[in-house]
């Protein structure tokens, strides 16, 4: 009997671990989407609303005509929502605007300290630390984000600021996310919620700052609606049902992914070059993502003290 507990233990976190790398392959894409909707008309403000608008307008529509589904949800899980949803707006705002500052590579590799973020809010508000092998692969992925730096771009100190806070507020989302009351509700039905919350805070800001663009051409609001389907209706949900297989560190460090499908893209897509120091980041982050995956094939648990000590 254990031993068929321990397989399906390990193969629900395998299937987890599989869930995040494909929401960080998701996730990953999100810049040529962005990049296709500034080409015809489109800021930052306006992408980060649309994306969360009309993925909250796909759900609706997919939870609607889902069977034995519904939307409503009570009234003890309004208080978890609500700030994840705030969190969660606030992460790419942040770092949207970070991009007026410095250059949008620096941002996004300080973004992505968010990592760090949540070992060390696991650490302070839950008591759990990293095994051995769990800190290589954050040093892992830690230095290959660093190989993507470009010597010479332009920082900023407030720039810099925004770009790690918006990393901070991922961080406490994915915290909240996995140690919440709600963790075992739908991940398509709180990607709803949470899409709505987002959009509402995002529609707001946009509104007030004079920053919400209505008048663009057709493919710019198709770039719009093809951000919403892949980052918020496949990708929230991928990495909210991910994390809850394997757990809020592990769930962060598989999130390094994203950086890396995005100058695969950038190389494939925009012609970008490809540097000795990219090729070492992408083997350190590969290498990390390899290690956490080869060695989950032998624990018993992914979320038990032996995955993360207490």
């Amino acid at each position: 009997m254990s031993d068929g507990k321990g397989k399906k233990a390990v193969m629900r976190g395998l299937y987890g671990m599989t869930c995040v790398i494909l929401s960080a392959i998701l996730f990953g894409l999100m810049p040529f989407f962005t990049k296709t909707a500034y080409g015809y008309g489109s800021n930052a403000y306006t992408v980060a609303f649309g994306r969360f608008f009309f993925g909250s307008l796909m759900l609706g529509t997919i939870l609607s005509i889902y069977p034995k589904q519904h939307i409503i949800v009570q009234r003890k899980n309004w208080g978890d929502i609500l700030w994840m949803g705030i969190f969660y707006a606030a992460t790419p705002l942040l770092l949207f605007q970070s991009y007026n500052y410095m250059d949008s590579g620096i941002a996004t590799i300080l973004h992505f300290s968010y990592p760090v973020a949540v070992i060390l809010l696991m650490w302070i508000f839950w008591n759990k630390r990293l095994n051995k092998l769990q800190w290589i692969c954050c040093v892992l992925c830690a230095g290959g984000m660093l190989c993507f730096y470009t010597p010479g771009a332009a920082m900023s100190f407030y720039g810099s600021a925004m770009a790690l806070l918006s990393g901070v507020f991922y961080a406490a989302y994915i915290v909240l996310l996995g140690q919440s009351a709600i963790r075992n509700m739908s991940p398509m039905l709180m990607t709803f919620w949470i899409s709505v919350i987002s959009s509402v805070v995002l529609g707001a800001l946009a509104l007030l700052k004079g920053e919400l663009i209505w008048k663009m051409s057709v493919e710019g609001w198709e770039a719009e609606i093809l951000l919403a389907f892949s980052s918020t209706v496949l990708a929230v949900s991928l990495f909210q049902k991910g994390l809850m297989l394997c757990g809020e560190v592990k769930a962060s460090l598989l999130s390094t992914f994203e950086p890396l499908t995005s100058i695969v893209i950038g190389i494939v897509v925009f012609h970008e070059l490809l540097t000795f120091h990219t090729i070492v980041g992408i083997c350190c982050i590969s290498l990390a993502v390899l290690l956490l995956i080869l060695t989950a094939k032998t624990e018993k648990n992914f979320n038990s003290e032996e995955g993360i000590k207490k």
